[in-house]
């Protein structure tokens, strides 16, 4: 199956384009191209559509390649750049990677070409998911911080705005707030280049009632949106006002949806993601947090179980930031938290210290915020050096959970799940019943979990395999009266 791939080709002569796209096509990619040669068309190139890669011939008639790579650099992007031509010595070669050329590569010469192409996109995307990762994990913080501070509704609102087109393009953003009594929605927050804010109404039949209807965020094409327009789902929008996309998070609340952050583009060359997606409901997430705490302020006195749900649901903000940050673990977290409470009822734990085991489960990696992109995302195997930077997550856990109160309980899972029944493990080498009960249970079910899942550069064990490994463990790794009931939990559940 053909690679799409986006080439912008700085060229003069049509023969040598040509057969660089053939090299490309025989190298399994489907290009789309434009072929320019003066540097107002690669001003309005760069400008108008987002490229993949760039080739440049280093000498042109009205342009060179050294004239192109300095735009490049101005205007700050993260592309490949790759340097052609039939008579570049080895010094000028030089110092067009010094000036800032992924490679260079001779005309009619092209063995080379799809290997280089593969190595600079796939370092390319590297680079950009590391500072996506980044932009992420910054977000986080900031919603917290300030989901947290004595912030208005509408600078909050602002705020997450700013945040979200840090991560997409998101000039058209809204937010849409459902009030269950009178059934009527209104908009706090409106920014839209064709529409007005819309007045407060009862639920009926836009995009963002349907959202609301079916509880569950969206994503939709134009023709998605005609679809469900014709399906008579929702009402006809007009022609102008009909965005290329449409995005809806839900605003969960804790007996249903209280509201949509949406957003719409009516841009032909910008499309989502589900990842996109993804990071919206988590905004979302972080944004009906302050919403409901508000509202209980407003209703004079924050109730107990009303300040557990938000504590939780900051907890729960926290480990989904992680898991967007690691990429490979996702919903993790989640399934280590469902068997580790199953677990800790079976060997006798209260509810009263079930709800800390449930935090602590949640936050048990909470520590690898501290620990730097290029080991986390790292794909190959930890250097010694490496490792022990590793495993201090769970002392940053142990620094960034302590001085909360309320979550002081809960900290032994974050702190010791890394720690060995035979005194083996990290980072404080404890042993036997020295470690607490909680990390002991939850040591099983992370590892558990792990083994049988698959991970990019681990392939999933069987059951039977995992249960083997979890056995022979027993007095070592694990202690042997949890391992027992482990292993009569699952065989139960199978």
């Amino acid at each position: 199956m053909s690679k799409p791939i986006r080439v912008l080709i700085i060229e003069d002569n049509e023969d040598d384009a040509e057969l660089l796209l053939r090299e490309l096509k025989r190298g399994g990619y489907d290009a789309v191209y434009q072929l320019i040669e003066t540097k107002e068309a690669m001003l309005q190139a760069l400008d108008h559509y987002p490229w993949d890669i760039i080739f440049s011939d280093y000498s042109l008639p009205k342009f060179s390649g050294i004239a192109a790579l300095e735009i490049f650099r101005e205007k700050g992007l993260d592309i490949p750049f790759i340097i052609l031509s039939g008579t570049i010595g080895e010094g000028t070669a030089v110092a067009a990677m010094k000036s800032g050329a992924s490679d260079y590569l001779m005309k009619g010469s092209y063995a080379r070409l799809v290997p280089a192409v593969e190595r600079e996109l796939r370092e390319s995307e590297i680079r950009q998911e590391h500072r996506w990762s980044e932009t992420v994990q910054s977000a986080f913080y900031v919603i917290s911080k300030a989901a947290n501070a004595n912030m208005s509704f509408n600078d909050f609102f602002r705020l997450l705005h700013a945040v979200v087109s840090e991560l997409m393009y998101s000039e058209n953003f809204f937010v849409a707030l459902y009030d269950t009594q009178l059934n009527q929605i209104h908009y706090p927050y409106f920014q839209n280049q064709y529409d007005d804010i819309p007045p407060p109404h009862e639920m009926e039949m836009g995009l963002i009632d349907y959202v609301l209807r079916n509880g569950k965020s969206l994503l939709v094409s134009q023709k998605d949106l005609q679809k469900l327009i014709e399906q008579g789902e929702v009402i006809s929008i007009s022609q102008r006002t009909m965005p290329k996309e449409w995005m809806g998070a839900i605003l969960q609340g804790e007996k249903g949806p209280i509201g949509v952050l949406s957003i719409q583009n009516y841009l032909e060359d910008t499309r989502y993601s589900e990842k996109d997606l993804s990071i919206l409901n988590f905004i979302a997430d972080q944004a009906q947090l302050l919403i409901q705490r508000r509202w209980s302020e407003e209703q004079v006195r924050l109730a107990n179980s009303e300040l557990s749900l938000a504590y939780d649901s900051t907890l729960e903000g926290w480990s989904r930031a992680l898991e967007l940050r690691e990429r490979e673990t996702a919903g993790h977290s989640q399934r280590v938290v469902s068997l580790t409470m199953v677990l800790a009822r079976n060997l006798g734990i209260s509810e009263e210290e079930l709800v800390h085991i449930r935090r602590g489960a949640l936050l048990h990696d909470i520590g690898k915020m501290g620990i730097p992109d290029y080991i986390l995302l790292k794909p190959g195997k930890l250097t010694e050096d490496e490792w022990n930077i590793m495993r201090q997550h769970p002392i940053y856990a142990y620094q960034l959970l302590s001085p909360i109160y309320y979550l002081a309980p809960a900290l032994d899972i974050p702190y010791a799940h890394h720690e060995r029944w035979d005194g083996s493990g990290y980072p404080r080498g404890i042993k036997g019943e020295d470690i607490p009960f909680a990390a002991r249970i939850f040591a099983i079910i992370d590892v558990w979990d792990a083994l049988i899942s698959d991970r990019p550069y681990s392939p999933a064990w069987t059951k039977e395999d995992t249960k083997t490994h979890i056995e022979s463990q027993s007095g070592k790794h694990f202690e042997p009266r949890i391992v027992d009931a482990f292993l009569k939990l699952i065989a139960e559940t199978e």
